[in-house]
């Protein structure tokens, strides 16, 4: 049965402060609240940016369970009080910070598409792939060298796994036109929005799924700190 990734409406009372957290949070004139690239911080992030630099601990972080379904294990991982930091302040942002959101949206499709970031070099693009019917799409913001050996070699592995039978040697491999990043640190971030775009639309057709235009705005790329702040929230 496939997972349903349902739409939610994001609520900016992410985190309900107690009255001692509430002691030891200073609180900043909204004007002087901003991330760092001069963009003023929506609520939310402002909201857990606080509480990561008032409240949590310098090494500490926050710990949850992964679904099974996204990576097929039982594992609880974390994500770090200096990724939250990173993340409100729109920098680039680590692994952990990613797979956190991929928890979020739910990103495992059974029988449909398989989405994972890959890093060929330097940079972060994302591999939707359907070993069903046996298909790569390739999303680059950056349009880097395409990397098909990757996408082969998850579809065959997936074949093993599930014991498909097939007469295609090769994978059809598709380089999708997709937003271009305009700075140097957005990778990642416009990996999170392009598997955001596949998944709500509920479509394995992903050349119907993304858009084309130049590039993402940052109310687009906030839509996702915001969601990820929120799934965050709720296990702090």
């Amino acid at each position: 049965m496939e997972n349903e990734v349902v739409k939610e409406k994001v609520n900016v009372d992410v985190i309900i402060l107690n009255d001692l957290q509430e002691d030891a949070i200073e609180v900043r004139n909204e004007k002087e609240v901003v991330c760092e690239s001069n963009i003023k911080m929506p609520l939310p992030l402002k909201t857990i940016l606080r509480v990561a630099e008032k409240v949590m601990d310098k090494d500490s972080e926050i710990r949850y369970q992964l679904p099974f379904s996204l990576f097929g294990i039982n594992r609880k991982t974390c994500v770090l009080r200096e990724d939250i930091i990173d993340s409100c302040n729109m920098r680039e942002v680590k692994t952990l910070t990613l797979v956190a959101y991929m928890a979020r949206l739910m990103a495992s499709k059974p029988n449909k598409l398989v989405l994972a970031q890959f890093n060929p070099g330097g940079h972060w693009a994302l591999l939707a792939i359907n070993a069903y019917d046996e298909t790569v799409y390739y999303l680059d913001s950056l349009q880097t060298t395409s990397i098909l050996f990757v996408g082969i070699k998850a579809i065959t592995i997936f074949r093993s796994q599930k014991n498909i039978q097939t007469s295609r040697k090769q994978p059809k491999w598709k380089t999708m036109k997709c937003p271009l990043q305009v700075g140097v640190v957005e990778c990642r971030y416009y990996v999170m929005r392009d598997m955001r775009d596949i998944i709500t639309n509920g479509s394995i057709v992903v050349t119907d799924l993304i858009d084309t235009r130049t590039s993402y705005s940052q109310v687009e790329l906030d839509e996702v700190r915001i969601e990820l702040a929120d799934f965050l929230g709720g296990h702090m």
